[in-house]
């Protein structure tokens, strides 16, 4: 039989949240494919944390799609307090960009409030256990996930990014939330169109509904915002689109010569690492770049025109109107909201959206804002225009473009001031001097216990424990009750009845066969034998300098620290400025997705990762006559946490062939498997063990129909013909091949599925068809070649 598969959306379907997560079983082994979070770290419906504490205990191994925090956000939570400690397995830019991804949004979390979710020791512990594989790679499980094979395909978005198959025995199963079907300048098209035929897709359908607009420009808002001498703040993310974004302005900015003009930047806390790996993945990218850098030995990644940030002083610095690009897209931390902050109520800047906005962060509610806001002065100006003269307006677009205020929560890190810093600082002096002075009181008296009692513990007379010295004092006992340690022996309750005296035990002397063992470094000439008291004394005194000296160099290091902590502010924003937002998403919209969902053609349709409207579209269109044809009951749409059994209804079973006859059969690779036709008769082996095996088959019932696998593909044929000079043309969604001397005319069709006709007179022009188009399937013949 099939093996059984099992599929459950976590979270990030139906919301239009884009941190997504999903489980996969197949026979018992559990896949987490993705496990993001949004850039506040936030789960304000309770929906991502108790997922993954509900999962992480089954989970068996980890796939990574893409490197953005709504794929990877959560991995290093899940690793640190959920234990997910199973391998993980993604592509090589996935693992440098994520990890960068996750830095820059701890690193702005940090300065903005306290952060214990995770720290960046989690990051590097959970980066350094992945498993990296390349574009098109099999890896195969093993252990409890025997028989599985997950291969990584190009998705196109983002470096790195990934369509991924699962595959074991007949079942194959394609994941595929984002990915693009058009190059972009250093990225090529995704590789899902190459993949026919699955028995499962899995794919997202965040943008079925829109509509994608060849004429949307981000360079025309840009150069008008520029123009008027005012700056230009373009959201974005860490380490995946901002690498096309920077590409694509740095190429404008070359080719017009703005560098003279106007200053360009990226800002975020890791943005010198980014380029820097970004450099060092020429292979990872599209064939032009890869072509470029081969022919000219060019990087495109050099960024002449882009200034690198790490500080909003660093972009304050640069001179002019300005375009930055900063981090993170939804304004809700980072070095983007605090340049929105600052921006925001000048009526000449630009913000400039280029990535999908998500609901319920200050980027969508501004955005939806301005637009309904822009909305009702249009309507309101053309019912103006019908009552008033046409006076001309002035060509400032300012004086028509309505502000609009926003409540937001500032939080940041702010340095001690006055009063707070002066005493901050006085109980910090006063710790370290109690803390100094009980280091001194402890060394002296452990020199003078040292000084007195060189020799072991004495044992009590009456068999009690013996005295505890004062090196092996704990920390907590010697702090506690420094003053009442004894100078040697401990606190032991001598007895009344003997003589106090000073703890003394004769020191026992070592003998070989010759005798008395000779300490030879007596003998070295130099030394000082009778020194070693005083030996211990100074090594002693030494040791307690070096650690008094370390002390002090800690203390003025923390002393250089700025000492800070956490305020919040309610703060009203009075936004006057432009906004634009352009389709730079790098994903597919949703004429582009019913194409390559109708070119992959999967048997069961599995609908993620989009709001309740988009999804329902995507279904009613894969079940209708213009889209798949499906059944209703093969097109899934779970919500999340809800598991669906989509195991196929197959007639496959596992035999055993003997030896003799897995040797004689003709096997032909037909796709990623061996197929080669039996014919026989079953009986089972062993009741107990419920094996079943093949009987060879009789002479008499030798010999079958020829059967044909593959796909036909009509351009294909008409290639090969022209290859062997046979000339052919397209008319009515047929073939057709006539010969003009002759008269002959032989016509090739696709009728439906599995079945192709050829239609014409015996002749030579027809046999010759015949045989080519016999050379575009994989024959099957008898087990003996017949």
């Amino acid at each position: 039989m099939s093996s059984v598969v099992r599929f459950t959306p976590l979270y990030g379907t139906g919301t239009g949240a884009q941190a997504v997560s999903y489980l996969l079983e197949i026979d018992g082994f559990n896949i987490l494919v993705d496990c993001g979070w949004n850039d506040r770290f936030d789960d304000p419906a309770q929906s991502i944390v108790p997922a993954l504490q509900q999962v992480t205990p089954k989970v068996d191994a980890v796939l990574i799609s893409h490197s953005g925090l709504h794929h990877v956000g959560a991995l290093p939570y899940a690793y640190a307090k959920l234990g997910l400690l199973v391998p993980t397995y993604c592509t090589l830019p996935i693992t440098r960009m994520g990890q960068l991804a996750l830095y820059d949004a701890l690193l702005s979390k940090q300065a903005e409030e306290p952060f214990d979710l995770f720290s960046l020791d989690d990051v590097d512990d959970v980066f350094d256990r992945i498993v990296q594989l390349k574009f098109q790679q099999h890896h195969a499980m093993t252990g409890k996930g025997a028989g599985i094979t997950v291969t990584p395909y190009s998705a196109g978005h983002s470096l790195g990014a990934t369509v991924w198959k699962i595959k074991k025995d007949t079942e194959e199963v394609i994941l595929a939330t984002d990915f693009n079907h058009r190059k972009e300048k250093h990225l090529n098209a995704t590789a899902l169109t190459t993949l026919v035929r699955p028995s499962h897709l899995v794919i997202g359908a965040s943008q079925m509904l829109e509509k994608h607009n060849p004429k949307s420009d981000m360079v025309a808002p840009v150069e008008a915002a520029l123009r008027r001498g005012c700056n230009v703040l373009i959201p974005t993310d860490t380490a995946g689109r901002i690498v096309e974004l920077a590409l694509a302005f740095d190429e404008l900015w070359t080719e017009k010569k703005y560098g003279k003009l106007y200053s360009l930047c990226v800002v975020h806390s890791v943005a010198y690492n980014t380029f820097e790996f970004a450099r060092s993945m020429i292979e990872w990218m599209s064939d032009a770049v890869a072509n470029k850098f081969d022919e000219t030995r060019q990087n495109p990644f050099t960024l002449r025109q882009v200034e690198i940030c790490h500080s909003l002083s660093e972009v304050d610095a640069l001179p002019g109107p300005k375009v930055v690009l900063a981090s993170f897209t939804s304004l809700e931390t980072g070095f983007a909201r605090d340049l929105f902050v600052e921006w925001c109520s000048n009526p000449k800047a630009l913000v400039l959206f280029a990535d999908r906005l998500e609901p319920n962060t200050l980027a969508h509610d501004v955005w939806s804002k301005h637009s309904d806001l822009m909305a009702e002065k249009d309507s309101t100006m053309d019912d103006d225009k019908q009552q008033t003269s046409s006076a001309p307006l002035p060509h400032d677009e300012t004086h028509i473009r309505p502000a609009f205020d926003v409540e937001v929560v500032l939080k940041r890190k702010v340095a001690l001031e006055g009063a707070e810093l002066k005493e901050f600082r006085d109980a910090r002096r006063q710790e370290k001097k109690e803390k100094q002075k009980l280091e001194r009181r402890r060394h002296h008296r452990k020199r003078e216990v040292s000084g007195i009692d060189g020799a072991p513990d004495v044992a009590r007379e009456d068999g009690g424990p013996a005295p505890m010295m004062m090196e092996e004092l704990s920390e907590s006992e010697s702090d506690a009750s420094l003053e009442d340690i004894p100078m040697a022996g401990g606190n032991v309750q001598m007895d009344p009845a003997h003589v106090l005296m000073f703890p003394f035990t004769e020191p026992v002397k070592e003998y070989d066969d010759f005798g008395e063992i000779i300490d030879t470094a007596r003998f070295m000439i130099g030394e000082d034998p009778g020194g070693d008291d005083d030996d211990e004394d100074i090594q002693a005194m030494v040791r307690f300098n070096q650690a008094e000296h370390q002390q002090q160099q800690q203390q003025q290091e923390e002393e250089e620290q700025v000492p800070s902590k956490y305020v919040q502010q309610n703060v009203t924003l009075h936004v006057a400025c432009d906004f634009a937002l352009c389709e730079q998403y790098g994903v597919s919209d949703g004429r582009a997705i019913k194409q390559i969902v109708s070119s992959v053609a999967p048997r069961r349709l599995i609908v993620v990762n989009g709001t309740k409207e988009e999804n329902e579209a995507l279904r009613e269109w894969a079940t209708s006559e213009k889209g798949l044809m499906l059944k209703a009951s093969e097109v899934y749409v779970p919500d999340a946490m809800e598991t669906i059994n989509v195991t196929s209804d197959t007639s496959v079973y596992r035999v055993t062939l003997h030896d003799s006859l897995f040797v004689n059969v003709d096997w032909r690779q037909v796709g990623d498997a061996l197929v080669a036709y039996v014919t026989g008769s079953l009986r089972v082996e062993d009741a107990e063990q419920g094996m079943i095996g093949i009987e060879g088959s009789q002479e008499q019932d030798r010999g079958h129909p020829t059967i044909f696998l593959g796909d036909l593909k009509m351009p294909l044929l008409k290639e090969s013909l022209m290859n062997e000079g046979i000339h052919s043309s397209f008319a009515g969604g047929c073939l057709c091949i006539e010969n003009a001397q002759t008269g002959a005319v032989v016509v090739v069709k696709k009728v439906g599925s599995g079945e192709v006709t050829i239609n014409g007179a015996f002749c030579e022009e027809y046999f010759a068809v015949r045989d080519i188009l016999y050379q575009q399937f994989t024959t099957l013949p008898d087990i003996l070649g017949a």
